[in-house]
Formats: C-alpha cells, structure tokens, sequence
C-alpha cells in the first residue's frame, strides 16, 4: 500500500507540506513520552521501553486510505504516512537505544 501511495502522490510539495507534521510526530511525541516516563518511576521496564517505542512508530498506511476516501487533506496525511515510514527507520533505532537506559 505505501508503494501505491509513494507513486501516486509523491512529491516534493508534499513533503514540504507533510514535514512539520512528521517532525511532531517523530521527534516531539517521543520526547514528551520520555519526558513523563522519567516521572513515573515504579513502571516495569518494558512497558516503559514499549511507550516509548510506541510513540515513535510512523503513520499507519490507513490513514492515507481514509484521507482518500474522503478527499480530506490527501497531500498532507499521504506525505505524513510516507515520510514518517521512511524517517521511522533511523527514529526507532535511536528510540531502542535510548529505551535501553530506561
């Protein structure tokens, strides 16, 4: 389904539009999560480790279908869904090394 989406509405007006998005989504989220799991210190350390992963996932594919389907904001969901799947890569790498000093 990406690959269907990367071809159709792929551009670099899309990723101009859908950075400021991706960059809330990939970096300020996982942040504010780290930021409140350092407050709650009786968690176990996996379900920590997996908020925090949680949190750095990109958009799921399904949002763009929807966003298609109802002709609401496609460029900018569909930009948001392909970059943060491409940026998700390098984001959940460091997610997992930081995750490991939790």
């Amino acid at each position: 389904m990406l690959g269907m989406f990367v071809y159709d509405q792929f551009s670099m007006e899309t990723v101009k539009k859908a950075f400021p998005l991706v960059l809330f989504r990939m970096m300020l989220m996982p942040l504010m999560t780290g930021l409140a799991l350092l407050l709650f210190k009786d968690i176990a350390f996996s379900f920590k480790q997996f908020l925090l992963l949680q949190s750095g996932i990109p958009a799921a594919v399904s949002v763009a279908i929807f966003a298609t389907c109802y002709q609401y904001k496609v460029d900018d969901l569909t930009g948001m869904v392909v970059l943060s799947s491409m940026a998700s890569f390098l984001i959940l790498g460091l997610l997992y090394s930081i995750s490991v000093s939790f």
